[in-house]
């Protein structure tokens, strides 16, 4: 397999694949790299100085797809928010760029207009959609350092694509 021509930047790396393989890739973009919050602390506390936190991800990253197969296909991405200080965080994932839902996401080919639907999860059991409070849970962490948090993609079975690569943007936004 041939490296994509983008897999020197930040983009994803996405690789051709022979047919009848499918390889989407999905990208996550992050809304607020570098974002002062205020702290949370108990009732009758001396108030810490603010917090501040920065956030980076990695690629949600399929691989192939064999859309003849019963099961869908299930990966996991993963990010990290760095704080000095402590800080309660909403962490929530916006809606795909190529449908604009948060309840049906999807993929789409880089040179025709097929789609692969998904979505994003905040378990492994693929049943809390992590969204942004409109569709889906937004996710609350407190953040002590550093936080590491997955996030678990699926595309559902037996979709009826093309072959190719496949991709979407969400944006994750993360608010004291």
């Amino acid at each position: 397999m041939k490296p994509h021509p983008l897999s020197r930047s930040t983009e994803p790396h996405l690789r051709a694949a022979a047919p009848p393989a499918l390889i989407p890739a999905l990208l996550l973009t992050l809304l607020l790299a570098a974002l002062p919050v205020r702290p949370a602390y108990a009732a009758g506390s001396a108030p810490s100085p603010a917090a501040r936190c920065s956030v980076s991800v990695q690629d949600v990253l399929f691989g192939t797809y064999d859309p003849s197969s019963a099961g869908p296909a299930n990966t996991i991405g993963q990010f990290s928010v760095m704080c000095t200080g402590s800080a309660a965080l909403t962490i929530s994932i916006g809606p795909s760029r190529t449908s604009g839902s948060g309840a049906d996401r999807r993929m789409r080919h880089r040179s025709r207009s097929d789609t692969l639907a998904y979505n994003l999860f905040m378990d492994s059991s693929f049943t809390r959609v992590w969204g942004d409070g409109a569709v889906g849970s937004p996710l609350a962490a407190n953040v002590t350092g550093r936080y590491v948090g997955q996030i678990f993609g699926q595309i559902f079975a037996r979709q009826d694509a093309w072959v190719g690569d496949y991709e979407d943007t969400v944006t994750i936004t993360v608010l004291p």
